[in-house]
């Protein structure tokens, strides 16, 4: 594995065909990464989006993805995460605020910690791994189900209950 870090992003060459990432084009940070990504002589392999419909071609990049790689440190809800595993996309993400609860007890992501170089190892990992995204695969959707809104409503009920 070859990587190349700059500015706390790290960007994994894992082999044939090239990684393609699609970046969210929506946040503050989205020219510097399309100026990192030419400068490291990603464009061809990196592609921006901008806002997707939520009902259908939002879908289909998280579809197309054989991983979903989640590094924000300032997450408050995990709300992708969630929607990654209904989808069965396999996971690599940091674990903090807001995806520490999401993640908490899922066989659908592998945790890394914020470090780079380990997170980047943790994403070839998996990358190279089909067995591994597989597994992952397989149990997003019963991990995402203990989101479901009912299921939230009912432990909500069940607390006052209790009280």
């Amino acid at each position: 594995m070859t990587s190349a870090c700059h500015a706390k992003v790290a960007i994994i060459r894992a082999g044939d065909p090239p990684l393609r990432a699609c970046p969210c084009t929506c946040c503050p940070d989205a020219s510097r990464l399309k100026a990192l990504s030419t400068t490291l002589g990603l464009e061809r392999n990196t592609r921006f989006f901008g806002n997707l419909d939520r009902r259908s071609a939002l879908l289909d990049c998280y579809r197309a993805a054989n991983v979903f790689v989640f590094a924000s440190p300032t997450e408050t809800q995990g709300l992708v995460l969630i929607e990654a595993m209904a989808l069965g996309v396999p996971i690599v993400s940091t674990a903090v605020m807001g995806t520490a609860t999401v993640l908490r007890g899922t066989r659908s992501a592998v945790t890394s910690e914020p470090d780079v170089d380990r997170f980047a190892e943790h994403v070839a990992s998996v990358l190279r791994q089909p067995r591994l995204r597989t597994a992952l695969s397989e149990a997003g959707p019963a991990d995402a189900q203990r989101w479901d809104a009912s299921i939230l409503t009912q432990r909500a009920l069940g607390v006052y209950v209790a009280s």
